[in-house]
């Protein structure tokens, strides 16, 4: 009988040890992949972080297998998809960006994370009218009763993960870029002198608008806003200034 016991209690000791060791190798492969949680209700926000690290080839890939988990899990995820879009366009593969931001929107349709990167992929890639049309979409989800929501803090209806909010400063910057290059720059200007009277990005809103100007044939204010962005650093407005004769407008606007 004691000897039964003492068999007992030498295989209760010996599961134990087993316990410990298989948790501890748990925990250690747990730490080592990031403690990557596959679920759609507690999608890493690191994973948007990880992003802006796109020279880490082996983490995207780690990350667009979780992502692709999530989906498989839940194919409700709008974030895990709006996630991969920007994966994709971080690395320029706009078709696979483009599928997966639609299915974002397909699912949320207020999703204005991934309206405006929809602005974005189609600046990128020149179609400069569908990123106007997607930048107004965003522009108008900002503006709300006559006044600008600059902080929504959302929430996603499947996720209960806050929806990532964009700026409306780099809303109405991105649509003045887009109009100019599809030719509108009434529109543009518009946005420009918005952007130049709250000072957002002044080295390049002054040089856009310079743009703008040249495009509608007013040389002098054109030279005068290159001046206003070569003050600010911007190299393009100061090589124009170099190559064209601005001197003498200038010299006027100071006496």
């Amino acid at each position: 009988m004691n000897s039964t016991r003492r068999l007992n209690h030498v295989k209760m000791k010996i599961v134990f040890a087993l316990c410990m060791v298989f948790s501890l190798a748990f925990i250690t492969c747990s730490h080592k992949r990031g403690s990557r949680i596959f679920s759609c209700k507690r999608v890493p926000e690191q994973y948007f972080n990880l992003l802006k690290d796109t020279g880490n080839s082996e983490a995207l890939h780690n990350t667009i297998g979780d992502l692709n988990r999530i989906i498989a899990e839940s194919s409700g995820c709008s974030t895990a998809y709006m996630l991969l879009g920007d994966i994709y366009l971080s690395s320029n593969e706009y078709n696979l960006a483009e599928n997966n931001f639609r299915y974002s929107l397909k699912i949320k349709g207020d999703n204005i994370y991934s309206i405006f990167r929809m602005g974005i992929l189609f600046l990128n890639r020149g179609i400069n009218d569908s990123a106007v049309r997607y930048f107004d979409l965003a522009e108008r989800m900002k503006n709300k009763n006559g006044f600008v929501i600059d902080d929504t803090h959302e929430f996603e209806d499947v996720t209960g993960i806050p929806s990532f909010d964009i700026e409306y400063s780099k809303i109405i910057f991105n649509r003045a870029i887009a109009n100019y290059r599809a030719g509108n720059y009434l529109n543009s200007m518009y946005d420009l002198n918005y952007c130049i009277k709250h000072n957002i990005l002044a080295n390049e809103t002054y040089f856009y608008r310079g743009l703008v100007h040249l495009k509608i044939d007013d040389f002098e204010r054109a030279c005068s806003d290159f001046n206003s962005a070569k003050l600010y650093g911007n190299d393009k407005a100061s090589k124009f200034l170099k190559e064209n004769n601005c001197v003498h407008f200038l010299s006027q606007k100071v006496h």
